[in-house]
C-alpha cells in the first residue's frame, strides 16, 4: 500500500506510455516550432487521418483520439488493477469512501498523463526541430496541434484512470460498497438521459450546418460581420465537433452493449455444438461469462475498424466523384448565350425569354441529337435576377438546367452519384431569385462540372425552359472541336471549358490503410493478449480445477486462442459496421441536409460510399488481426503451463483470485 490506494506494479505504466507516444509520433510528422519565412503552415499528418489537415480538422480529429486512447489505456489499467480488486474492497471496508479512492486514482491519471504527454510532445518537438535546424518564425499551426493532441492525450487517460478506478471499487461483497454501487439515483438518471441529448446533437448538427449553408454567411469577414452570422457560424462549428463527440459515444455504447450480446451468443452456439467437454466446451464457458476487460478489448477493435472504414469510405467516395466530375465536364458547350469558359457563367450577355436565354434551332438541336459521334446532353438556362437572394452567399447570373439523365450516357448514374436530383444544386448555389421569386435548394459539397439545377426540377418551378445549350461529349475517337467542323455555328457561342479532366488518384489504397490502421491494431492486438492474461489470473482456480480433473494443455491453449479469435472478430465486424454508420452520418453532411431531411438521392449516394469502401482490405486487416490474436494469447498460457494444478491454486489464491 501507499498509504492510500494499493500499489499496482510495473504494469500499471504501460497506459501512461501510450498518453506520451501518441504525442511523440505527431510531433515528428509536424513542422517545426520555429520555421524558415513562408513555411509557416497549420498543417500535419496523422496516422488516423490519411493526408495532409488543416487546424479545422485538427479539431474534429480529438473525439476519435480520446475514444481510442482510453479504450487502449484502460484495458491495461484494468491489467494492473485487477488483482487488486479485494484491496480496494478491504480499504473501503476499513472505512474509505469510494469517492475518495476514485479521485485519488483519477488524480494519478492526471499526473501521470501530464508528464508522460509534455514529454512525449517535448521530445518529438525538439528532435523535429533539431532534424529542420534552429531559427525561423513561430508556428502557431504546429503549436495549436500539439496542444489539441496533447490535451486528448490528457483527458483520455484521465478518463480511463476515473472508469478502471470506479469499476475497481465497484464489486459487491460487503454493506458499505453494495450501497454504494447500487443506491445512486444521480447516475441511474444520468444513465438515462445522456444518450438522447447526445442523439439530439447528432440530428441538430446537421440542420444547423444546413442552416449556416443557406443564411450566405462564410468563415471570412472578420468584424464585418453580424453578430447574428458570428452565432449561427459558432454554433454550427461547436455542433458540428460535439457531433462528432456524440456519435463517437453513441457508437461506443451500442457497440460495447452489442459486443456483450455477440459474444455470449457466440459462446451458448459453441457449447450447443459440443458435448460439453474439449477445448470447445472451455472456451464457451469463457466467452459466456462477463468479463470486463474484453468488453474494453473489443470497443479499442471496434473504434479502430470503425475510423478506419469511415475514413477509407468518405476519402474514397470524394476521389470517385472527382473523377466522375470530371468526365462529366463537357468539351464543347454550343449556345445561344455567352458565357465564361473555366466555371461556364455568369452570364455577359443573352437574348432572354422570360428569365431564360432563347433557344437553339429545332433543326440544329436536332442534327445534334441525331450524330452518332457525339453524346449531347440538352440544357437549358435560368437567368437570375441581378438583386442577391436572401442569405445566398452570391448570385451566380446564370444558372444551367442540363437534363440530369442524359449524363447516363456520359457515365451510367454519374449525376445521381453527384447529388443531382430534385432540390439540389451543382457550385454551392443555395438560393436565386429568378423573375421576383426566389428558390431555394441544396448545396451539397461535392466537385460539380458546371453550375446549376436539375431541368426537370427547374420546370416544375418556373415552367417549361427553351434548350438554350447543349453539353457535347466525343462518343468515338474523334475530337469534338473537329465535329464541330462541320456544323456553321457562326450565331452561336462556342465555348470550351478550360477545367481539367485528368483528376490524380487520391483514393485509400490497401498499403495506405495498412500503413494507417496497421499500427494501431497491433495496439488492439496488445488488448487482446492483456485480455488473455486478465482471464488466465481471473480464472486462475477454474483452470487449475479443470486441469486436475484431466483437461489437457492443448485443450487449454486451443480455448484460449478460441476465444480471443471470437472477440477480436466480433470487435472488428462490429467495428466495420459502425464505421459504415459514421460514414453514412458524414454523408449527410456532404449532401447539406440533416438527418431530417433524407431524400432518395442522399440514400443512393451513401449506398455509393458504401459501395466504394475497401472492404477487401479491411477484411484482409481482420482476418489478419484476428489470427495473430489467437497466436498472440497463447502467450498467456505459456507460464501457467509450466506449472502443476496444485501450484496453479496456490498462484490463485496468492493474487486474489479465488
Amino acid at each position: 500500500m501507499n498509504g492510500t490506494t494499493p500499489r499496482l506494479g510495473a504494469l500499471q505504466w504501460v497506459g501512461p506510455m501510450f498518453a506520451g507516444l501518441v504525442p511523440l509520433a505527431v510531433a515528428f510528422t509536424l513542422a517545426p516550432l520555429f520555421t524558415e519565412p513562408g513555411k509557416n503552415d497549420s498543417y500535419f499528418f496523422s496516422p488516423l487521418l490519411p493526408g495532409y489537415h488543416g487546424l479545422v480538422s485538427v479539431m474534429l480529429f480529438p473525439p476519435l483520439l480520446i475514444a481510442l486512447l482510453t479504450a487502449l489505456i484502460g484495458a491495461f489499467r484494468i491489467l494492473a488493477a485487477a488483482p487488486h480488486r479485494q484491496e480496494f474492497g478491504a480499504l473501503q471496508d476499513l472505512g474509505s469512501p469510494r469517492r475518495s479512492l476514485v479521485r485519488h486514482q483519477t488524480q494519478l491519471g492526471l499526473t501521470h498523463s501530464i508528464v508522460a504527454a509534455l514529454t512525449g510532445a517535448s521530445i518529438g518537438a525538439i528532435a523535429t526541430q533539431a532534424v529542420k535546424g534552429f531559427g525561423g518564425d513561430f508556428n502557431s499551426g504546429t503549436a495549436w496541434t500539439l496542444l489539441i493532441i496533447v490535451g486528448s492525450s490528457i483527458a483520455a487517460t484521465v478518463l480511463a484512470y476515473a472508469l478502471v478506478a470506479r469499476w475497481t471499487t465497484g464489486t459487491p461483497g460487503t454493506t458499505s460498497r453494495r450501497s454504494l454501487t447500487t443506491n445512486n439515483p444521480g447516475r441511474s438518471r444520468l444513465s438515462r438521459w445522456w444518450p438522447w441529448v447526445a442523439a439530439g446533437i447528432v440530428i441538430a448538427a446537421p440542420l444547423i450546418m444546413r442552416a449556416w449553408a443557406a443564411s450566405g454567411y462564410e468563415y471570412s469577414g472578420g468584424s464585418q460581420r453580424p453578430m447574428s452570422a458570428k452565432l449561427l457560424i459558432g454554433t454550427a462549428v461547436t455542433l458540428q465537433v460535439l457531433s462528432m463527440i456524440a456519435v463517437t459515444a453513441l457508437l461506443i455504447l451500442a457497440g460495447a452493449r452489442a459486443a456483450t450480446a455477440l459474444t455470449t451468443l457466440a459462446g451458448r452456439t459453441l457449447s450447443r455444438a459440443t458435448d460439453g467437454t474439449g477445448l470447445g466446451a472451455i472456451a464457451a464457458d469463457g466467452l459466456t461469462r462477463p468479463t470486463p476487460v474484453r468488453g474494453v478489448a473489443m470497443v479499442g477493435i471496434g473504434v479502430i475498424l470503425a475510423i478506419a472504414t469511415a475514413l477509407s469510405m468518405g476519402a474514397n467516395g470524394v476521389d470517385a466523384r472527382n473523377h466522375l466530375s470530371a468526365d462529366l465536364i463537357p468539351h464543347a458547350v454550343v449556345s445561344t448565350f455567352h458565357m465564361a469558359p473555366p466555371r461556364l457563367g455568369p452570364v455577359v450577355s443573352a437574348t432572354t425569354t422570360a428569365g431564360a436565354p432563347k433557344g437553339l434551332p429545332d433543326a440544329l438541336l436536332a442534327a445534334f441529337l441525331e450524330d452518332p459521334r457525339l453524346i449531347v446532353v440538352p440544357t437549358a438556362a435560368i437567368l437570375t435576377d441581378p438583386v442577391k437572394a436572401e442569405g445566398a452567399s452570391r448570385d451566380p447570373g446564370l444558372l444551367l438546367a442540363p437534363d440530369a439523365l442524359a449524363f447516363d450516357k456520359v457515365s451510367n448514374g454519374a449525376a445521381r452519384n453527384l447529388f443531382f436530383s430534385d432540390g439540389y444544386s451543382w457550385g454551392y448555389v443555395s438560393s436565386i431569385v429568378v423573375a421576383g421569386r426566389t428558390l431555394t435548394m441544396h448545396s451539397p459539397s461535392v466537385s460539380a462540372p458546371v453550375t446549376g439545377v436539375p431541368r426537370a426540377w427547374a420546370e416544375s418551378q418556373l415552367g417549361a425552359l427553351p434548350t438554350s445549350a447543349v453539353l457535347l461529349y466525343p462518343a468515338g475517337e474523334t475530337p469534338v472541336v473537329d465535329i464541330l467542323a462541320d456544323y456553321d455555328l457562326a450565331e452561336f457561342q462556342v465555348t470550351r471549358p478550360t477545367l481539367s479532366r485528368s483528376t490524380p488518384d487520391n483514393s485509400v489504397q490497401a498499403s495506405t490503410l495498412f500503413g494507417i490502421a496497421g499500427p494501431f491494431l497491433l495496439l488492439a492486438i496488445g488488448l487482446v493478449i492483456a485480455l488473455a492474461f486478465t482471464v488466465q489470473r481471473l480464472r486462475a482456480g477454474d483452470y487449475a480445477t479443470m486441469s486436475a480433473l484431466g483437461a489437457t494443455r492443448s485443450a487449454l491453449r486451443g480455448a484460449t486462442a478460441i476465444e480471443a479469435a471470437v472477440t477480436t472478430l466480433i470487435g472488428a465486424a462490429l467495428g466495420m459496421a459502425f464505421g459504415v454508420a459514421l460514414g453514412a452520418y458524414a454523408t449527410t453532411f456532404t449532401a447539406g441536409v440533416g438527418l431530417t431531411q433524407l431524400s432518395s438521392i442522399v440514400w443512393w449516394n451513401i449506398g455509393f460510399d458504401i459501395m466504394h469502401a475497401p472492404w477487401l482490405t479491411l477484411w484482409a486487416l481482420t482476418l489478419a488481426t484476428t489470427g495473430l490474436a489467437a497466436v498472440g494469447s497463447l502467450v498467456a498460457r505459456a507460464r501457467t503451463d509450466a506449472s502443476t494444478p496444485s501450484e496453479q491454486l496456490r498462484e490463485a489464491i496468492k493474487e486474489g483470485a479465488l
